[in-house]
């Protein structure tokens, strides 16, 4: 193996983990769009939840209302009944039902009062969830855009770097490149080469032994962490060569 092909795996790592940032940035450009939906449909939920109970109230009030209307007409009647009595019996049973009559009444003015003033409230929460979901619709049609420009420049970034990738794996044996596309498969993006640093491997921290430091120093053939499977390489100041 020539030390060369060190400065070319570095470089492949290099380019590789630079995909993985693009990647990342498609990944974070999606999420805004996907944020953003998430919330519309949340509000949409949210919407149909207070026309229902825009319904519901709506119905009670009128019940009450019609209750209130029943109640005023038999108060009149029985105040009619009280005028009319002969009697102190009769007047007695007549200023009752009177009683009666009027604190439900009131209780149902209430009742209608704060049904009214539910109804309103409920209106005000349907017009600004309303204004919300049209507004977040226009904004998420523009930011969409905006991530679909996004996302392709990262793919035409991703393109161009895996065909420099490409570029560089011609370079490396046919046997290496195979050992090194099966070690990428597990590290990729997160570093398939390690370098050792006081003794140990750079990424997983296995002890390496001093022969073995040799060897990986030497840059003549290639060694294999014991531990994390990464190759071994030079400190890449050893092996730099020009990225291409």
């Amino acid at each position: 193996m020539e030390i060369t092909e060190f400065a070319t795996l570095f470089t492949i790592q290099s380019l590789d983990r630079a995909i993985g940032e693009a990647k990342q940035q498609i990944t974070t450009q999606e999420k805004r769009i996907q944020a953003l939906n998430g919330q519309i449909e949340f509000k949409r939920d949210e919407l149909s939840e207070i026309n229902t109970k825009f319904t519901v109230q709506k119905q009670e009030l009128q019940q009450a209302e019609r209750e209130l209307v029943a109640v005023e007409l038999k108060l009149a009647k029985s105040r009619e009944h009280l005028t009319a009595s002969t009697g102190q019996a009769m007047a007695d049973a007549a200023e009752r039902e009177a009683s009666q009559l009027s604190n439900k009444q009131q209780d149902l003015e209430q009742q209608v009062l704060a049904g009214m003033e539910n109804i309103e409230n409920l209106q005000i929460e349907i017009s600004t969830t309303q204004e919300f979901i049209a507004g977040a619709t226009i904004s998420s049609q523009e930011i969409a855009s905006d991530v679909a420009t996004e996302i392709e420049r990262e793919n035409g970034v991703i393109n161009g770097l895996q065909e420099r990738i490409e570029n560089n794996l011609e370079e490396l044996s046919p046997s290496l490149q195979e050992i090194f596309k099966s070690i990428n498969k597990k590290y990729r993006f997160k570093r398939p080469l390690a370098v050792v640093e006081e003794g140990c491997c750079s990424e997983c921290g296995m002890g390496v032994s001093e022969s073995l430091r040799a060897k990986v120093n030497q840059g003549s053939t290639l060694e294999l962490c014991g531990a994390c499977g990464r190759i071994l390489a030079p400190h890449p100041e050893k092996t730099f060569k020009p990225a291409h």
